[in-house]
């Protein structure tokens, strides 16, 4: 299943899990789709450690595809000058 169909349509994840749809467009840009119907933009990346930290950008409709590719284009250039957006979110609470 790709992003446009799964914003389209009902909620495909099984009672009491989960499923995640990765951008064909976006390395590291995930969907993920609850059982309840809950849409959320996250962002997958790795840092300079070795660290696969998850960024969550948003929740749909709130935040389109477009304006969700756009945020994580943003932080994935932060992420290439060696910041890690989720840590600093971490610090800003």
């Amino acid at each position: 299943m790709d992003i446009g169909s799964a914003l389209k349509g009902p909620p495909s994840a099984p009672a009491g899990k989960r499923v995640e749809i990765f951008d064909q467009k976006i390395s590291g840009l995930v969907l993920r789709v609850s059982s309840q119907g809950r849409k959320t933009w996250v962002l997958r990346y790795r840092t300079e450690g070795g660290r696969q930290p998850r960024f969550t950008i948003g929740t749909y409709p709130a935040l389109k595809l477009a304006d969700a590719r756009d945020e994580a284009l943003r932080l994935l250039a932060q992420t290439k000058t060696g910041d890690d957006p989720a840590s600093e979110r971490r610090r800003s609470r």
